[in-house]
């Protein structure tokens, strides 16, 4: 998969997360929790957070955010939505990646060939 793909997968997959019921179960459980400041999943990777070891507050927040991917299964409904856009791509690009499937079969039938001393 090229650079550009995989980085259109996480874009979309991210924005599609950030969009869904799941997100906003994660934050309503966030904020009762105190952690209004927080306003997506994706804002935990982002924020500035303090130099050297992590403060109280983070390890609260980081707690507090651990607890509410459980509880809302962020984590599996992100992954069937990146896993949803995989298939989707595999799908538009079957002829391309059944192409590198078989030079790559062909690289190792010769490979094999070699080391069975045919291959001269």
């Amino acid at each position: 998969m090229s650079p550009a793909s995989r980085d259109f997968l996480v874009t979309v997959g991210c924005a599609s997360l950030h969009s869904s019921p799941a997100s906003g179960g994660w934050f309503h459980r966030l904020a009762s929790d105190g952690f209004s400041v927080l306003a997506s999943p994706t804002d935990l990777a982002t924020a500035a957070w303090g130099q050297g070891g992590p403060t109280p507050s983070e390890i609260a927040i980081a707690k507090a955010d651990v607890a509410c991917t459980r509880q809302t299964n962020l984590a599996g409904i992100a992954l069937a939505v990146l896993a949803g856009y995989q298939r989707q791509l595999v799908d538009q690009h079957k002829q391309q990646l059944d192409a590198v499937k078989a030079g790559a079969e062909d690289q190792v039938r010769k490979a094999e060939q070699i080391l069975a001393g045919r291959g001269r």
